[in-house]
């Protein structure tokens, strides 16, 4: 892609951020030269505080969406991406910022490599007030670059605010999924839906700041966080490609039998956990099987 074909769109959902927004939106208007435009698309999702005044000051620098609340990023996220130009597309939070070399950098990977389904650099966690920690997210040895189903399938080793991906492909997949059994989980069903497409990315270097404060959405349970991953997969099950769907059940098959082994083998509530388990590991093995004839049968035609 030449230089001046180069567009990027940034999506940022906020709901009652007023505080924390002005910064955010100043992080992605601050990103250094990248040889293309850049688009900054604020989706209000009904927010009730001083939002709109919030965002008045910055005029026609950035496009303002408001949309019925909802609750739910992915709705906020979506309407963003449906509404962006730009030929690549950043997720950054209204709580959260872009350190300003960010696309910079991550632009002339992608423009370089064009079959790849994103890129994505480290994250560091900041106070409330903006004081950076030097605690990163992820540790840079668990972030890989290649085919990243795998290992994305025993952690989530992406934070949003890290990534850029060609609007294309994430348009192709059929953006987030909106399911309210999704939320705070939305972003991690896309990634694997996007792994099972193309290899992935890291770019080193810490790219964003990621806010910890009172009202963080992602803060849930031990029972929540299972239940919300469990739906992660079985969201990304329905979805995906038939080479890849061995791996999604064996994951679904560990983290049943890990809950019930949690609770003692022996205990009533570990039996349906048990039963659920061992019909995903059935499962598996089926489509390992099936997938291992139909390779017999092609390999026999030729």
């Amino acid at each position: 892609m030449k230089a001046e074909d180069i567009s990027v769109s940034v999506v940022i959902p906020t709901y009652n951020r007023a505080g924390y927004l002005g910064q955010a939106v100043d992080s992605a208007l601050a990103q250094q030269p990248f040889g293309g435009s850049l688009e900054v698309i604020v989706v209000d999702d009904g927010s009730t505080d001083d939002t709109q005044r919030t965002l008045s000051s910055f005029g026609d620098r950035i496009v303002y969406l408001r949309i019925p609340h909802s609750g739910i990023p992915a709705v906020a996220r979506n309407a963003g991406l449906e509404a962006a130009s730009g030929s690549y597309v950043g997720f950054l939070d209204s709580d959260d910022l872009w350190l300003p070399e960010k696309l910079r950098r991550q632009v002339a990977v992608l423009a370089g490599r064009p079959t790849i389904a994103l890129v994505y650099g480290s994250c560091e966690y900041i106070e409330a007030d903006g004081t950076r920690t030097g605690q990163l997210v992820w540790s840079p040895e668990n972030l890989k670059s290649g085919d990243a189903l795998a290992e994305l399938l025993r952690h989530n080793f992406l934070s949003t605010p890290g990534v850029l991906v060609p609007t294309r492909l994430v348009r192709a997949v059929g953006g987030f999924n909106e399911s309210r059994a999704l939320v705070a989980r939305e972003d991690y069903e896309l990634w694997l839906r996007l792994a099972m497409r193309a290899p992935f990315h890291f770019n080193d270097g810490v790219v964003a700041l990621v806010r910890v404060h009172d009202g963080n959405l992602n803060r849930t349970s031990d029972a929540e966080h299972v239940r919300r991953t469990v739906a992660t997969y079985r969201s990304a099950l329905r979805s995906t490609q038939r080479t890849a769907r061995p791996l999604l059940l064996a994951r679904l098959a560990e983290v049943h039998l890990a809950r019930a082994s949690e609770r003692g083998l022996w205990h009533p509530s570990a039996w349906p956990l048990l039963a659920r388990g061992a019909w995903f590991r059935a499962r598996q093995r089926a489509t390992e099987v099936a997938g291992d004839r139909r390779r017999e049968r092609t390999i026999g035609r030729r």
